[in-house]
């Protein structure tokens, strides 16, 4: 399973979870591990620039005690992450910020299989 997510902290379980439902909302495999890894990176590194950590506060979340809570519990600040972006309206500003143009569709999908991943 994907070496950035590895990387960030996120356990296999998570890893594998996220990932499986990633597919079950239609993402293919290799799209769905570099968007996984792509958002778990930004999301540990997330109080080092200044665009996520506006992008995160447009979603009701402080981005310096985010990436500590990526450290120490992946799996929860992931969940809570697409549950703040279910809450934001107008989401897809913020997330486009945070993720980038090439990133935002994929992590908007990935928001549908929540329900699956928990």
């Amino acid at each position: 399973v994907g070496a950035a997510a590895k990387e960030a902290g996120v356990p296999i379980k998570t890893s594998l979870a996220f990932l499986t439902g990633i597919r079950s909302v239609g993402i293919g495999d290799e799209v769905g591990s570099r968007a996984f890894g792509a958002l778990t990176n930004k999301l540990v590194t997330a109080d080092r620039s200044k665009k996520g950590t506006k992008a995160l506060k447009e979603m009701g979340l402080n981005a310096k005690a985010f990436a500590a809570r990526m450290k120490t519990d992946a799996t929860g600040a992931l969940l809570s992450f697409f549950e703040a972006l279910e809450k934001t309206p107008d989401a897809i500003g913020p997330l486009t910020d945070f993720v980038g143009n090439e990133w935002f569709d994929e992590v908007l999908r990935m928001k549908g299989a929540v329900t699956e991943i928990r």
